[in-house]
């Protein structure tokens, strides 16, 4: 036993925090021959350790029998699942497994001394010896340490028992919030408007609580958080990848690649930007919301890579053409809360939930009169708005009525309570449409046809690579049709290996974007770890633009070499789990002769 040297309660000789009072402990258990709070305070910043990695094999072997050989070694390859019964650190009765993956264990268990529900997450024991593994740990125990709010699960204590290390975390019977969303979708009925505020508003106050004390979420998302079903109070829990604001600024830490859930990624997290700060939690919550309104996330795909590119580049959809129920102030705050640069975003959760207060005070858009049209989208000529303004006040309000029908949906059928917006699962691989603009409301010119239209559909090259020339947005995208010669990089079929842009005035000449994967070094293989940093788009060579043109029948497209030395790979073995330095490699043009492909 040990005593906290703060309140003097008496604790368990391999804790790290106190369980009366959370004062750290100075225990030699927590890290082998360091004491636990030494630990807390100079483990380096997390690693980038993602969650799929493979599962290792499971001992067949008697848990209850004492470890031979390399086990006894402190070596052990696998672990059973603890059984019902078994005691963690003497105290803590596991009740049953709630879930598993490639790094760890969740239970339920129960304090025994005082009758309590816990969670306990334990990292693999073939995984806990490693330093990276041991510090990602660590690492979401200091964030959790620093937090005491009642929107965050709060941890209760780290135990350290020989090469197993484990968190123990308050227990929310519940559900998450995913669970929630997806219930309201299945029933078509959404969420209603003063329901999805209450959750949300808790999010961000927990979210604002972890921001005080100076920590970075960067992976929230409606799976990281929880309903207590006995009074709806919300938790926010999984802080497993966050990082301290100062670290996360600096770009400090083993952090490589992309961390987070592509669907509720910022911008500047999805190009690999390093200098991340609290605006990555902030456009996080704006999809939330959007998700909590809408019952769908703003931007979805077949691929990771296009969501990420749309999360870069493609505006955010209205929430108000889906549900006209909600008032269009809520647009307003989205289209703030998820800017694409950071600089134009909410600076802090305390500004996203004054702007919350004021949306949640708004009425309801009301379809029929001016108040419907939505807002301009960013960069709109001031002109335009004044355009259709002064065209409703001329035209008096018959105008208006049309002017309005033409740019809001469809209103309901008339019954004496507003009908509630449908709901249903969006179709499969359905993108979301933008908002229509507001100088459609006129009947412009028909707009001239880009040239890329001519380009879509089937080409081979000359060494027999098939693509499929598909346009998006003002992209042609040449997408893999089988990947199996472009395994050894990493591509996946569907996945675009480079696109066109149309140059003004020119009809048969383009502009070339390269996404590039380089090969790895003889005798190695990329890991799937490594397919968003392992990745470069080049638009020159040589220092001049990559260029296609049209040549007759046949497209002559300008590509990017690389030669990458070993250091640009970041290696496992035989396997590249990462790339760094690809950017500034020198690059030369090759060309690429592509033909139709007969169909």
């Amino acid at each position: 036993m040990a005593r906290c040297p703060k309140c003097a309660a008496d604790a368990a000789g391999n804790v790290a925090f106190c369980g009366a009072c959370g004062a750290a402990l100075r225990i030699e258990a927590t890290v082998p021959g360091e004491p636990a709070a030494a630990a807390f305070e100079a483990a380096p910043a997390v690693a980038a350790v993602p969650s799929t990695l493979p599962d290792p094999p499971r001992a067949a072997a008697d848990p209850a029998q004492p470890p031979t050989g390399d086990r006894a070694a402190g070596r052990r390859d696998s672990v059973a699942p603890r059984a019902p019964g078994a005691l963690v650190d003497r105290k803590y009765e596991i009740v049953r497994l709630l879930g598993e993956g490639g790094m760890g264990v969740v239970y339920l268990a129960r304090d025994v001394h005082t009758g309590t529900d816990v969670v306990l997450k334990a990292v693999r024991a073939e995984l806990a010896h490693r330093a990276d593994i041991r510090d990602r740990t660590l690492s979401e125990g200091r964030a959790l340490a620093r937090i005491d709010h009642p929107n965050v699960v709060p941890l209760k204590a780290v135990v350290a028992d020989g090469d197993e290390l484990w968190l123990v975390m308050q227990y929310v019977e519940g559900q998450s919030l995913d669970a929630t969303i997806a219930a309201h979708v299945a029933a078509g009925e959404p969420l209603a408007v003063d329901e999805a505020v209450r959750l949300f508003r808790q999010v961000v106050q927990g979210i604002a609580a972890a921001h005080a004390e100076g920590v970075i979420h960067r992976d929230l998302k409606p799976a990281n958080i929880l309903v207590r079903r006995k009074d709806g109070v919300v938790k926010v829990t999984d802080f497993g990848i966050a990082k301290s604001t100062d670290d996360a600024r600096e770009g400090r830490g083993q952090t490589k690649g992309i961390i987070g859930s592509v669907g509720y990624m910022s911008p500047e997290q999805v190009t690999g930007r390093r200098d991340l700060d609290e605006r990555v939690d902030i456009y996080a919550l704006g999809v939330l919301l959007y998700e909590l309104l809408v019952g769908r996330v703003p931007f979805d795909a077949d691929s990771d890579y296009e969501i990420m590119r749309m999360q870069a580049e493609a505006p955010l959809p209205r929430v108000a053409d889906r549900r006209p129920d909600v008032p269009r102030a809520f647009d307003a705050l989205l289209q703030k809360a998820c800017a694409k640069r950071r600089e134009d975003r909410f600076a802090s959760c305390a500004e996203l939930l004054a702007a919350l207060d004021e949306a949640a005070r708004s009425q309801p858009a009301r379809t029929g009169d001016d108040s419907a049209a939505p807002s301009a989208p960013s960069g709109s000529r001031p002109s335009v708005i004044l355009a259709v303004i002064v065209a409703v006040v001329a035209l008096g309000a018959g105008a208006a009525v049309a002017l309005s029908g033409a740019l809001s949906p469809a209103p309901p059928p008339p019954r004496a309570t507003a009908a509630r917006p449908s709901f249903a699962p969006p179709a499969a691989n359905s993108a979301p449409r933008p908002a229509p603009s507001i100088a459609a409301t006129s009947a412009p010119a028909t707009p001239p046809v880009s040239p890329l239209h001519a380009l879509e559909g089937a080409w081979s090259s000359e060494n027999g690579n098939d693509f499929d020339a598909v346009l998006s947005g003002d992209l042609l995208e040449f997408r893999i049709v089988d990947d199996t010669p472009f395994a050894a990089q990493g591509y996946r079929s569907g996945e675009a290996r480079f696109t066109l842009r149309a140059i003004a005035g020119k009809q048969d000449d383009f502009t070339v974007e390269d996404r590039l994967r380089p090969m790895p070094p003889v005798g190695t293989a990329y890991d799937g770890r490594a397919r968003t940093t392992c990745f470069e788009t080049f638009t020159t060579a040589a220092g001049r633009p990559l260029a296609a043109s049209l040549e007759g029948s046949r497209l002559r497209v300008e590509a990017a070499k690389v030669e990458p030395t070993a250091a640009n790979f970041v290696r496992e073995g035989d396997k590249v789990v990462s790339c760094r330095g690809l950017g500034p490699l020198r690059t030369t043009a090759i060309v690429i002769m592509l033909s139709r492909r007969p169909k």
